[in-house]
């Protein structure tokens, strides 16, 4: 990320993927291994990370999934998923509520970390001011609060 010296720059939250489908997928006969995976509808999309993912459970040469719909938007993947569409490589940061609440169910405990990561940016002259400080707190504790949240839903 590049900013100026007078940017303000601190990392909030790293952005990792992992494989999920909605409990009634397949009519509720999910995949249990890696393999197995293999042989299931995998949604796509513009990220191209299932390669990657596979790589780090173990399957190292496993293409990229080229048939389907390619889903450019990470919210329309995951719907598509919560629908019963597929097994996506969902986003965790977006996918959270959807596994908390019973909407999707993670397959694996592997993750594929990513580039993406949020930060918190702002002028260097305003990030001690009242308003920036309240702000940044509360993103500092929702963070937290997430973290707590995928920690204890094991995702």
């Amino acid at each position: 990320m590049m900013m100026s010296m007078w940017s303000f720059v601190e990392p909030l939250l790293e952005e990792a993927f992992f494989p999920a489908c909605a409990p009634t997928y397949n009519g509720g006969r999910l995949p249990n291994s890696v393999e197995q995976l293999t042989q299931a509808t995998l949604l796509r999309n513009d990220y191209s990370m299932w390669n990657d993912w596979f790589a780090q459970a173990g399957l190292p040469g496993q293409p990229e999934p080229c048939r389907g719909v390619l889903y450019q938007d990470a919210s329309q993947q995951l719907q598509a998923t919560v629908d019963g569409q597929g097994i996506g490589l969902v986003r965790r940061s977006l996918a959270m509520q959807e596994i908390l609440s019973g909407n999707l169910v993670r397959l694996f405990e592997v993750d594929v970390v990513s580039s993406l990561q949020y930060w918190f940016v702002c002028p260097e002259p305003l990030h001690n001011s009242y308003r920036v400080r309240v702000l940044r707190q509360w993103l500092q504790e929702e963070v937290r609060l997430f973290r707590s949240n995928f920690e204890s839903a094991g995702a």
